[in-house]
């Protein structure tokens, strides 16, 4: 069976944080349709308001065709407008899950 993966993309942004969050919303429901993408939530420190993490959940094979996809080259664009600082990507695989559901 397929691994069940989160993805953590975090970056700091110049600019207008407010075209940024809706730029963020205005791509996600092609990430949402594509098969294998489980959730996603944008998230920010309380106190930071230009840092900010992406959070999704995938399939990990699904998640290696949506890199490869033309939807995640329209979604970087996007967000490279924006990026003040270099970004960093993690993958973590899910070893254990009970009760609570994260996306």
């Amino acid at each position: 069976m397929d691994e069940i993966i989160m993805v953590l993309y975090s970056f700091h942004i110049g600019g207008d944080c407010e075209a940024f969050e809706h730029s963020y919303q205005e791509y996600l429901p092609q990430q949402k349709e594509f098969p294998g993408h489980l959730g996603e939530m944008l998230v920010r420190p309380e106190n930071e308001r230009a840092s900010y993490t992406i959070v999704s959940k995938w399939r990990s094979a699904s998640f290696t065709r949506w890199l490869q996809s033309s939807y995640h080259d329209s979604m970087v664009s996007m967000l490279n407008r924006f990026k003040r600082e270099r970004s960093s990507v993690k993958k973590y695989v899910v070893a254990h899950s009970d009760k609570v559901q994260v996306l």
